[in-house]
């Protein structure tokens, strides 16, 4: 029997480091300041006026959507190869299942026909 894997959140804090290291990985090179600590920021644009702060969010939102395709554009190109991993893999067993299909078979005739020449 098959065993299905199940998906949940994880909660090992392997996971959850390579979650941050591949979002620091990208954001850094979308929107640095998002890979701070919020508390930071918070203190650092304290002063800020209203329009400069909506600017920054507005530009952050930005930043976020392009973390999404990005990880997006990743994610499809994993899933690709991925997929034609397995199917390379499923083509080569059925390959080398039908071989040892046909040796069998095979060996079946010769025991058949030797059969019939003893007969």
């Amino acid at each position: 029997m098959v065993g299905m894997v199940k998906v949940r959140p994880s909660t090992n804090v392997d996971d959850r480091e390579h979650g941050r290291w591949l979002y620091g990985f990208l954001m850094r090179g979308i929107e640095h300041e998002l890979t701070e600590d919020p508390k930071e920021l918070f203190a650092r644009y304290a002063s800020e006026s209203p329009i400069d702060n909506a600017a920054r969010m507005e530009r952050y939102e930005k930043a976020f959507a392009e973390f999404d395709r990005v990880l997006g554009s990743i994610a499809q190109a994993m899933t690709k190869t991925a997929q034609a991993e397995k199917n390379e893999r499923r083509s080569k067993l059925r390959m080398e299942e039908a071989t040892e299909h046909a040796a069998e078979a095979s060996g079946a005739d010769k025991q058949l026909d030797s059969f019939d020449d003893h007969a």
